[in-house]
């Protein structure tokens, strides 16, 4: 079949013989949405080259999953959807991907913070923290005593407040870094007034 004759095909002839394995119907299917597939993807991502990736991406989903496919539907709006739903995915994985790096960092940092502290009097130490963590909302303050000073783990933490384990774990990481910038602001009026 020549390439002019393919172009004029409709889309579920293409889909239907696609679905026998024949090259040249794939290989029209996606030189038709290409574009329209890349466009959705970079809209969401806004970055050209994962926009170029998802765009794979979705094409091998969809040619993979093309028995799934209803023939009693259009195949672009079909297509269309898969490309969206793999570039939000792609946007929901980058998302963690930041938010684990900035606990990391976090942690880090707090534990840097941690053995700073440790190195003044145990008194000391404890007046510090507790002028931080009254500097803290109820709800930070409950979270890292919870965490901290009774140790509970993230699960136990969620079946007390009712907060989802990934809420809590967001919950927590925030309360430590607004602990420790609360505590940077008080270790730093102190060596001021001892300069």
């Amino acid at each position: 079949m020549s390439v002019t004759s393919l172009e004029a095909t409709s889309d579920l002839i293409l889909v239907q013989r696609a679905k026998e394995n024949n090259s040249p119907a794939v290989a029209e299917l996606i030189n038709r949405y290409k574009g329209m597939v890349y466009t959705i993807a970079l809209k969401v991502l806004k970055d050209r080259d994962e926009a170029e990736e998802v765009a794979q991406e979705a094409f091998v989903k969809a040619f993979t999953k093309l028995n799934l496919f209803r023939m009693d539907c259009s195949f672009s709006s079909w297509l269309y959807r898969i490309a969206y739903n793999t570039a939000i995915s792609r946007t929901r994985e980058k998302k963690r991907e930041q938010e684990y790096q900035q606990e990391t960092v976090a942690t880090e940092s707090f534990e840097q913070q941690a053995k700073a502290f440790s190195t003044l009097e145990q008194d000391d130490r404890k007046r510090y923290l507790n002028q931080a963590m009254q500097q803290l909302d109820s709800d930070d303050n409950l979270l890292l005593i919870l965490f901290y000073y009774d140790g509970k783990s993230l699960e136990e933490i969620s079946q007390i407040t009712g907060y989802s384990d990934s809420n809590v774990k967001v919950k927590l990481y925030r309360a430590r870094k607004k602990l420790h910038e609360e505590l940077e602001k008080i270790l730093r009026n102190e060596t001021k007034t001892l300069l």
